[in-house]
């Protein structure tokens, strides 16, 4: 028994140990700095009464060690013949036999006494214990999962992912990022298709692996039960048939590719669909969360009447020039015009003067041929080009698609001096970035693998706006979006008139 009894206290104060070890640590893990770590802590019962209570038990198994040792006497020598009569004489003054001991009434009385106050403490004070221990799970299942709650999730859906796609590029940051739910992923070009690429085939695979839903119709998704995130990056004629689908099943939100739509006035309908419905739309101009524009547009603010000046380079060469021409064309994907709208507060009506640098050098249109139809299109493979405005604010603009990784910033002063240049990469960057888009097994868009940070960044603060119900700088909103088109429109008029279409020399 007292063999039992020390194996049981042990293994209870083993158990005991790990429970307050386990609870410590995750209080430590919740929050650190917090305040009411401390407090928390110190309502965990502590194993301070189970040792007192084991060592109380530790000096009475020893008194009764000793004082059987004391009490009891052998009888080795005592004849058999006289067995009858010592058995009736300690029946009579009630002796305890233990083998071939023996104890008397008075000490047996004293241990049996001893033994049911020690074990009653005892018991009382396991019960103490064992009420603590469910006090402090309760308060664990309540009060701690209470605080994980606060930090909430976002369902996401990814529509349109196909190789070298930015939607691709856009899961596979998603995929990554924390507080996350990635629940489908919408592809109708590839999901029926019966030939699909095999990096296409891999990827549906890694992602079924991950529970994630996969379909080739945003109809085939039901009813959103929760606040969700749908990530439109199909094409832009498609893109208002997507945005509606999305709306129809109760997107909450929506991340919406730039320009959005083949013209205003479809991203005007757009725009006010979402406002009836209650929808957020964020638009993906990551460029208004680049570090180095921040920078400048910081120091521009700080300096009266200074000059800012953009320049947007891109990695293509002349041979694969083609790959970047789109069918809304080139001025639609100049970014900075975003960050022109949004944070230099440039309005196609306040502008008094549109002057592109029509150098050969500098803007240049070509001719493309569309690789489905073989139809002509005209598209810009360089332009630059400068905005005032009836209050005086100056900015240029100067994009390359054959110009390099590097892209930079340049606040000037109103003279025209170059007061300080940000570069959107370091030396660092740079040669990581070389190497890894040498790399042909990767199906990322260039760009995308480029402006990398830029695209994560916007992704946190537009899950952090989400989530904290809260407006987070650098992010542009659909009706922003128009007034971005509206700028995009109004430039490409301007440039079309100074650059015509060049004439094809077979023609």
């Amino acid at each position: 028994m007292s063999l039992v009894l020390f194996i049981a206290l042990i293994i209870q104060l083993i158990r005991s140990r790990r429970k307050w070890k386990r609870l410590a640590v995750t209080l430590q893990s919740d929050n650190v700095n917090n305040n009411n770590t401390t407090t928390t802590a110190s309502a965990y019962p502590r194993p301070r009464y189970t040792i007192v209570m084991f060592v109380l038990v530790a000096v009475f198994f020893y008194l009764l060690t000793f004082n059987l040792g004391k009490a009891f006497e052998s009888k080795k020598n005592k004849s058999i013949s006289s067995k009858s009569g010592l058995d009736s004489e300690r029946l009579s003054r009630l002796v305890l036999v233990f083998g071939k001991y023996e104890l008397d009434e008075t000490t047996f009385y004293v241990l049996i006494c001893t033994s049911m106050v020690l074990f009653v403490a005892l018991g009382v004070q396991i019960g103490v214990l064992c009420r603590k221990l469910k006090e402090t799970q309760k308060k664990k299942d309540t009060t701690i999962p209470t605080r994980q709650s606060d930090v909430k999730s976002l369902d996401v859906v990814i529509i349109g992912c196909g190789p070298k796609s930015v939607g691709w590029f856009h899961l596979l940051q998603f995929l990554d990022m924390q507080n996350i739910n990635v629940t489908a992923v919408v592809d109708e070009q590839y999901m029926d298709s019966p030939f699909p690429p095999q990096p296409f085939v891999d990827l549906i695979g890694m992602v079924r692996e991950m529970d994630i839903k996969c379909v080739s119709s945003i109809k085939q998704l039901g009813m959103f039960k929760q606040q969700t995130l749908c990530v439109i990056a199909g094409k832009p004629v498609d893109n208002p048939r997507l945005f509606r689908e999305c709306i129809s099943i109760g997107a909450s939100h929506i991340y919406l590719e730039p320009p959005g739509a083949p013209n205003i006035q479809q991203l005007k309908d757009m725009s006010s669909l979402a406002a009836t419905k209650g929808v957020r739309v964020y638009m993906g101009y990551q460029r208004t969360c680049a570090g180095y524009i921040e920078q400048a547009l910081s120091l521009s603010k700080s300096i009266p009447k200074s000059h800012i000046f953009f320049c947007h380079n891109e990695t293509y060469t002349s041979n694969d020039l083609h790959l970047a021409v789109s069918e809304e064309g080139m001025v639609y994907s100049i970014q900075e015009l975003a960050v022109l709208v949004t944070q230099i507060g440039i309005n196609v009506e306040e502008i008094v003067n549109f002057k592109v640098n029509t150098n050969k050098l500098f803007s240049e249109k070509q001719i493309f041929h569309d690789t489905t139809s073989g139809d002509k299109i005209y598209d810009l493979s360089r332009v630059a080009f400068k905005i005032t405005t009836s209050n005086k604010k100056i900015a240029s603009v100067m994009v390359d698609r054959c110009g390099g990784l590097l892209s930079f910033a340049v606040v000037k002063s109103k003279l025209g001096k170059e007061l300080q240049r940000f570069q959107s990469l370091d030396t660092t960057q740079v040669k990581h970035l070389t190497s890894e888009l040498r790399d042909a097994s990767k199906q990322l868009p260039r760009q995308c693998m480029i402006e990398s940070d830029d695209f994560l960044e916007l992704k946190r603060r537009v899950v952090k706006s989400i989530l904290s119900e809260s407006n987070i700088r650098g992010l542009v909103s659909i009706k922003e979006g128009v007034q971005i088109m509206m700028l995009a429109d109004y430039c490409k008029k301007e440039i079309d008139t100074v650059l015509p279409n060049p004439v094809n020399e077979e023609d």
